[in-house]
This record gives C-alpha cells, structure tokens and sequence, in this order.
C-alpha cells in the first residue's frame, strides 16, 4: 500500500471524458489538481474515498451529483469535487 499526502489541494474528480458509448478514453484521466499530479483509476477512487471522509470531518461542502466506487465509470453525469481540502491521503493498494 502507497500512501501519497497532498496539503492545501484543489481538485475535481470528473468522468467528462467519455466516448460515445460509454467507454473510458485511455488517454483521459479523471483526476485534474492543483498541483498537476496524474494519478489512475484506482488510486482517483482512493481519492475520492478519502476526500469523502475529510469532507465528514472538516465539515466541508461537497457536490456529489453521482458517486461509486467501480474500476469502470461508464455514466458522463459522475463529478465529485472537493475544494481546499487542509489534507488529502491519497491511499493506492
């Protein structure tokens, strides 16, 4: 299990990058942050767990329009976004 700590990030986790039939583009990632780190699918649900968590912590406001955890995102509506997490554990196994 890696472990990655981001402080003071901003980030969007979106599934805008879709193609017509609902198909992942490889050469899409569904993460875009602040600091401009590539991480892949799994590690962005890792992400996604642990950006949930801080938000139940910190009280912080969340838009989660729809949300699952699955190795395939196949609807183009997902989009979660976290905004001035003070700390983010990305956790990738």
């Amino acid at each position: 299990m890696i472990v990655h700590r981001i402080e003071n990030v901003q980030f969007s986790l979106r599934s805008d990058n879709l193609d017509k039939v609902g198909n992942r583009k490889r050469s899409h990632t569904i993460l875009e942050a602040v600091k401009k780190d590539v991480y892949d699918l799994p590690t962005a649900m890792s992400l996604t767990h642990a950006a949930a968590t801080i938000a139940d912590d910190e009280k912080i406001r969340m838009k989660k329009v729809k949300q699952k955890y699955r190795k395939v995102v196949n609807e183009s509506e997902y989009k979660l976004t976290f905004l001035n997490a003070k700390m983010v554990y990305i956790v990738n196994y």
